[in-house]
């Protein structure tokens, strides 16, 4: 939960699924359009363990054989519309005066 907190915010590459299937291998796969139910049918995993950035924080929830589990996070910065974010410059302005 710890590192799901600490990851970018909603909509980025960071909503994720963990897959832990029937040998005990760990995939690591973009869960977009996935229901942990969803991703458990299409590898035939144990468990999975899906992290979901929201604007208000983070939600992990956990699905087994007859189990599930969700944790919830809220989130500790306050809420900025993607657009009002701090951008690069896409150009520098230099005076005539400061050149040598």
């Amino acid at each position: 939960m710890e590192a799901a907190t600490r990851a970018p915010g909603a909509g980025s590459a960071s909503d994720l699924a963990l897959v832990l299937d029937r040998s005990g291998a760990l995939r690591i796969v973009m869960q977009d359009g996935w229901s942990p139910e969803g991703l458990r049918a299409h590898y035939g995993a144990r468990a999975v363990y899906q992290v979901t950035h929201t604007p208000d924080g983070v939600l992990v929830e956990g699905r087994g054989p007859g189990l599930s589990c969700s944790l919830r996070a809220r989130s500790t910065r306050p809420a900025v519309h993607p657009a009002l974010q701090p951008a690069l410059p896409l150009y520098t302005v230099v005076s005539p005066r400061l050149l040598p």
